[in-house]
């Protein structure tokens, strides 16, 4: 009987071996799927932390790029302060701007180019476009102070640039482009401006001959900004239109 029982015991042991249980089978399923994910998940972060890291030499690079591009302003405002010296009873006076400030000029047009997507490119554009403005060159102003608008960083630079871009137009006898600009900036908000905006916006329909228009706009103005000087400026403008 014991011989019996014992042979009987081997011959379990033996296929239990050959045919591995559920519960083996599925532990070792499960191990084997985690490595995979695990493999996907290393991978992924492998992949983020390139990313992170090519992302980080890309912002350090236009840093430095900035960097390099204020100081390059910094040294053309310093040549343009010395070279306008020699030029100060030309102050807002019609001149040629590139013969008369030959050095400062190429210094300031080379930050356009060499530093084009940085905050020192736009206002390098700006003050190209308010050189030339200044000194009468207002097609010269036109094209600088578009560059400047393409690049404007925020809605306050914007302003700023459409309502420069606005005057040079005026002054070049474009009424109807000047007047695009001036209703441009007016809906970004910037109520510092918004007074000259207005008076820019009725002085060009009237310049158009919009004469209901631009009572309007002098009525506006009286409306929305009382006891200013501009709300002066517009009684005086909306009693002599013809």
């Amino acid at each position: 009987m014991a011989s019996n029982y014992t042979n009987h015991r081997t011959t379990l042991d033996k296929k239990s071996l050959r045919r591995p249980d559920g519960f083996i089978l599925t532990i070792s399923s499960l191990l084997s799927s985690l490595l995979k994910r695990s493999n996907l998940v290393y991978g992924f972060l492998l992949v983020m932390i390139s990313i992170g890291v090519s992302i980080a030499f890309y912002v350090n690079h236009l840093d430095a790029k900035a960097q390099l591009g204020k100081n390059a302003f910094f040294q053309a405002e310093k040549t343009f302060e010395k070279e306008f010296k020699t030029q100060e009873s030309l102050t807002f006076k019609k001149m040629d701007v590139d013969r008369k400030l030959t050095e400062s000029i190429e210094k300031i047009k080379r930050i356009d180019s060499e530093f084009s997507k940085t905050r020192a490119a736009f206002e390098a554009r700006l003050k190209l476009g308010s050189l030339y403005f200044d000194h009468g060159e207002f097609d010269k102003a036109i094209a600088w102070y578009k560059k400047a608008l393409d690049s404007a960083p925020n809605t306050f630079e914007k302003s700023i640039v459409l309502s420069s871009l606005g005057y040079a137009y005026e002054n070049s006898g474009k009424p109807a482009e000047a007047l695009q600009a001036f209703q441009k900036a007016l809906p970004l908000g910037e109520r510092s401006l918004k007074g000259d905006l207005l008076l820019g916006v009725a002085r060009n329909q009237e310049a158009l001959h919009d004469l209901v228009k631009a009572r309007s706009t002098y009525d506006q103005i009286l409306t929305e900004l009382p006891n200013t000087e501009y709300a002066k400026s517009a009684e005086i403008f909306k009693d002599q239109l013809q």
